[in-house]
């Protein structure tokens, strides 16, 4: 049987955010997606990846992934990532320490993500992906919080 990743509702609760505050009907993608019309009041609360996928997706008439992601990530803070996360990045000393503390803590985030660095030469690579979800085209909403946090860590 196969595993269903899970993440912690407060990466669906950025995009909800969003969506609350242009007018769009965020219970109905809820309920259309199977998910808890609660998850703003229970940020630790674990859900179906595909899901989550699902209902941003579906909420692509409201704004599409490219606008829809960027806004999101726009509002995207530490304050989302449970305590003993935080604490890790925040008492890194530098950006590779911070990079590490990231990729260490992800999968407890959401369970579908994979992160790593490659060294390619005299530079880095840094690959962030949700595994097990090839070719869907709501892997365009989680790229833009996963560029937004990198560039966030290595601007610290």
């Amino acid at each position: 049987m196969r595993k269903v990743p899970l993440v912690r509702a407060a990466h669906l609760n950025v995009y909800l955010g969003v969506l609350r505050d242009i007018g769009a009907p965020v219970w109905k993608y809820l309920q259309n997606a199977g998910l808890p019309a609660t998850t703003e009041e229970t940020p630790d609360l674990y859900l179906s990846v595909p899901r989550v996928l699902e209902c941003v997706s579906a909420s692509s008439g409201a704004g599409g992934a490219m606008e829809l992601g960027f806004i999101a990530a726009q509002g995207m803070s530490i304050d989302a990532f449970r305590p003993e996360f935080q604490r890790a990045l925040l008492g890194a000393p530098g950006c590779l320490s911070r990079l590490q503390a990231i990729f260490r803590f992800a999968r407890l985030e959401d369970g579908a993500l994979t992160c790593g660095i490659l060294s390619e030469g005299a530079s880095v690579r840094l690959v962030c992906d949700l595994a097990g979800f090839p070719g869907s085209f709501a892997l365009g909403y989680s790229d833009w919080l996963q560029l937004q946090a990198m560039v966030s860590v290595v601007r610290s």
